[in-house]
């Protein structure tokens, strides 16, 4: 284990934390991780998770569970299936694709399917860069999000961003 100048492992470094409780039991019930609950209620895993526990996750379900929060969702790197319909999700920026300080790849750039109906979403901006999205849903969310937003997008070839389509069929899709 190497140890940086100010005293933390790297194993530390690459400790990962997710913010919404609720989350971070369909992830723990998902890999097995055992978890506790402190005095005050708050839960947590049970030890340290890393960055390369979370890569072994393909695929996260979790509907009408009551998710606020998707902070260090972008951990979860392997995710191809993502599926949290009817939750109370306002920011999904942490889906964006990129790397942490450490080099560590961050966001969901492998992810395929994307549901995220009847959520109160404000910026789908982040989802034109999830470039081998092929099913998404949003239906329910046209109302909170920014002017504009309707309820159909099309995605004609991989790399290209989210490009709007006819309003008069709620449906949202990628075709292939």
């Amino acid at each position: 284990v190497w140890i940086d100048a100010d005293g933390v492992s790297d194993e530390d470094r690459d400790t990962i934390e997710i913010s919404d409780p609720v989350l971070a039991q369909r992830i723990a019930e998902s890999l097995d991780i055992p978890l506790l609950t402190s005095m005050n209620g708050d839960i947590q895993f049970a030890f340290p998770v890393h960055v390369t526990d979370l890569s072994t996750l393909f695929e996260l379900s979790a509907p009408d569970a009551g998710i606020e929060n998707l902070d260090g969702l972008e951990y979860v790197s392997n995710l191809v299936t993502l599926h949290l319909p009817g939750n109370s999700i306002r920011d999904i920026t942490m889906l964006d694709p990129g790397r942490n300080l450490n080099g560590a790849a961050t966001g969901l750039e492998l992810l395929r399917h994307l549901n995220l109906d009847h959520n109160p979403i404000r910026d789908i901006e982040a989802l034109g860069e999830l470039t081998h999205l092929q099913v998404l849903s949003l239906n329910g969310t046209a109302a909170f999000s920014q002017p504009g937003l309707f309820a159909e997008y099309f995605l004609t070839s991989p790399g290209d961003t989210l490009a709007p389509g006819p309003t008069d069929d709620p449906t949202l899709y990628f075709p292939d």
